[in-house]
């Protein structure tokens, strides 16, 4: 399993190197790039993968979401609830949220999207503490921002089910885009 890298897209594109994810045993369950480091959370733990080389930040039993932003990164593991920070090569558990299936980085806080409690849960940056909720009346499936902008999506939507997007610009705040089948 092997990543290229590529500086531009450009006919004249050349790789400016190649992860080597051979210590990887699993398929991964989320991927992000900061522009220097590949992280993959897969079952077993979350890795970092870069020029230098690959290692395991932390050990997590199954990862079902990552987030990433200004030198470090947040995984929740599935199968305990807890939400690990990671900030170079140092972990530590940051808060615990049963069923997480998304994750997302705001000025202030991490918001998790949580399957179990049928929610959005909002956990403060600096105290770790719960700084708000935004119960659902469905369950969520994933957190996956749209675009550059505090909107982000809670669901695939089907022919019978709308699609439900979070807005997180000021409040927590849930809305849904109608199927087009007559709502």
């Amino acid at each position: 399993f092997r990543r290229v890298l590529f500086r531009s897209l450009d006919a004249q594109a050349e790789p400016t190197a190649t992860l080597d994810l051979a210590g990887l045993d699993a398929a991964p369950a989320a991927i992000a790039f900061d522009g220097q480091n590949l992280f993959v959370a897969a079952k077993g733990g979350l890795y970092r993968a870069n020029a230098a080389g690959f290692s395991r930040l932390v050990e997590v039993a199954d990862p079902s979401a990552l987030a990433i932003g200004a030198g470090v990164e947040f995984v929740a593991d599935r199968a305990n609830g807890n939400i690990w920070r990671v900030s170079g090569d140092n972990a530590t558990l940051f808060a615990q949220v049963d069923g997480a299936v998304g994750l997302q980085l705001t000025a202030a806080n991490l918001l998790v999207a949580s399957a179990s409690s049928r929610s959005v849960e909002a956990v403060n940056l600096a105290s770790g503490e719960r700084a708000g909720s935004l119960a659902l009346d469905f369950q969520p499936e994933r957190l996956e921002i749209l675009g550059a902008g505090p909107l982000a999506v809670l669901n695939r939507a089907s022919a019978n089910e709308p699609l439900w997007v979070l807005d997180s610009r000021d409040a927590l705040q849930g809305f849904f885009v109608p199927t087009g089948s007559g709502e």
